[in-house]
């Protein structure tokens, strides 16, 4: 089974210009900010991701597996500023997001063989995250 899906971002910087999802930097700044600002950021994105995932899995008739499965990302960032390393930290989101969204059973090493291709992309007119889960059974197949 394959399902995929893009999660744009829903933040835009001073000038009204969308702004890339946010990125560990932005993560810390919250939780120094505010005493429950990164909780609430978590919140926001899981649910977020949650959304966009669970409306792509009835979509597609996706069934939950009792395997495990690969899960690739496609970033699309506004420029190349930032560190990849930076950019992948909004992965937490996802991956909690498709365990709310019943995609995944959990988040687990149990339940993710892992995760694969880091891509970053340059797009300033529709930053966001393309996210691509396959079962290991299907990956397998493939390859044969």
């Amino acid at each position: 089974m394959v399902l995929s899906f893009f999660m744009p971002s829903d933040r835009f910087d001073k000038g009204g210009r969308p702004a890339p999802l946010p990125g560990r930097n932005e993560m810390e700044a919250a939780a120094r900010a505010i005493r429950y600002g990164a909780a609430g950021m978590k919140q926001h994105y899981t649910s977020m991701a949650a959304a966009y995932a669970k409306a792509a899995a009835q979509k597609a008739g996706w069934e939950t597996p009792d395997g495990k499965v690969m899960i690739s990302f496609t970033w699309f960032e506004v420029n190349s500023r930032r560190d990849q390393d930076n950019v992948r930290a909004f992965e937490k989101y996802v991956l909690d997001g498709l365990q709310a969204a019943g995609v995944i059973h959990n988040d687990s090493q149990r339940f993710i063989e892992g995760c694969t291709q880091h891509r970053i992309v340059i797009d300033p007119e529709c930053p966001g995250v393309s996210v691509f889960v396959q079962t290991v059974s299907d990956k397998e197949d493939s390859n044969e």
